[in-house]
């Protein structure tokens, strides 16, 4: 299957990136700064260690990343490598990222603060929504309640590797998608698992769902609740979605792909997959990362106790990542101690990020980086990337 896709990847990137300028490719990047936090990133105990760890990914030729760590010694930060490869421009803790499927966890967010507004109730079929005639032609859809898009229980085909959707993407490489149209990715498709038969992370069509039922309910497209609701309070000041909003491309680091896996590194920063549509679409900093997750898990100011306590709930684990109620979690196990870690990770073809906080450390983690780490099993690059990753977790964790 892998093979098969990232050939197609590979004729579509040598047709496309010969063609036109995008305002992408002449942006000239730039950013400030200053965001008002006390750094302590020198007199942190593990500066080394965690400054040894991002280093070590740009060393080996990732483009670049940015850091955030927050616990009880302060808070950390660091930026290495470049936003910009071609001119040399190197990545600033300023510089905004895609955080792909990190859009979930907002996305998943909005909804429970619906049900805390009495608006809807996590047991509603999704038929009360959605248009009958999407119901119609979705399997499974017929069946499915909200909670059970926010749990990955639905098993609604899931089109991220369907072949007509990837041949579209990149036939149509900066052409934002309607939900129609990324509905229609999945009309009368084989599930992937029987309704409710098990717990299985869909990486598209359960949020793109969840994202017209907040259209529905709030009679307005749901970037509008995401601004209104979440980033503006919380003053994340460095935060859009697109492409209902428009991005300040001057201050957005440009995203890599090794395509062929030979070190070779393509610019794809124009590239749409589902933006906007629930599953992807942010973009962000680190810091502005860092205050949703607090103001999520460690503040508990954005829903009540109960939707905090079922977004938490853990169906079951698997070795790596676990399907919650709207959320991700990791268990790291350190000298004997299990710490489970919540939040969500993200990972596009050309960008890649992560959120999450651990009760037991009082700690949250917040990272980009400018390096498509969508695919699990692709180049040294990906697996430096997810070795970094474990190892990030665990330090912190200590």
């Amino acid at each position: 299957m892998y093979f098969r896709i990232f050939l197609l990847l590979s004729v579509y990137f040598l047709t496309f990136f010969s063609c036109k300028k995008r305002e992408t490719d002449i942006a000239v990047l730039q950013c400030d700064e200053n965001f008002g936090w006390q750094d302590s990133s020198s007199s942190h105990p593990k500066n080394a260690v965690y400054t040894q760890l991002i280093k070590g990914l740009t060393d080996m030729g990732l483009p670049g990343i940015s850091l955030m760590i927050q616990d009880e010694q302060g808070t950390w930060y660091k930026s290495f490598g470049y936003a910009d490869i071609k001119n040399k421009t190197k990545m600033q803790p300023c510089h905004l990222g895609k955080v792909a499927s990190v859009t979930k966890l907002f996305t998943a967010t909005m909804i429970y603060k619906l049900v805390d507004a009495g608006k809807i109730k996590l047991t509603d079929p999704i038929s009360m929504y959605i248009d009958q005639k999407y119901i119609d032609k979705i399997k499974n859809a017929d069946h499915c309640r909200i909670t059970d898009l926010l749990s990955h229980s639905s098993g609604i085909y899931d089109i991220v590797f369907d072949p007509e959707f990837i041949l579209y993407s990149f036939n149509n490489l900066d052409k934002e998608k309607s939900y129609e149209k990324l509905l229609s990715f999945a009309y009368n498709k084989n599930p992937v698992f029987d309704y409710n038969a098990r717990h299985e992370y869909n990486q598209t069509m359960n949020h793109v769902l969840l994202a017209l039922i907040i259209n529905r309910v709030t009679n307005e497209d749901q970037s509008l609740m995401l601004r209104h609701e979440i980033f503006s309070p919380l003053q994340m000041h460095h935060s859009y979605i697109r492409p209902q909003e428009e991005l300040p491309w001057t201050q957005v680091a440009k995203g890599y792909y090794d395509v062929n896996a030979t070190g070779r590194l393509q610019d794809l920063t124009p590239l749409f997959t589902g933006d906007g549509r629930g599953f992807t679409g942010i973009y962000t900093n680190p810091n502005d990362l860092r205050l949703f997750a607090n103001a999520l898990f460690r503040d508990k100011t954005l829903l009540s106790n109960a939707s905090l306590n079922d977004m938490m709930n853990i169906p079951h684990f698997d070795t790596t990542l676990a399907c919650a109620g709207g959320c991700r979690a990791m268990q790291i196990t350190v000298d004997g101690f299990v710490y489970t870690w919540y939040g969500h990770p993200g990972g596009e073809v050309n960008y890649g990020a992560g959120v999450f906080y651990c009760p037991e450390k009082k700690a949250t983690i917040s990272y980009t980086l400018n390096y498509g780490v969508a695919f699990t099993k692709k180049g040294a690059y990906t697996e430096a990337y997810f070795a970094f990753r474990k190892k990030l977790f665990e330090e912190v964790s200590r």
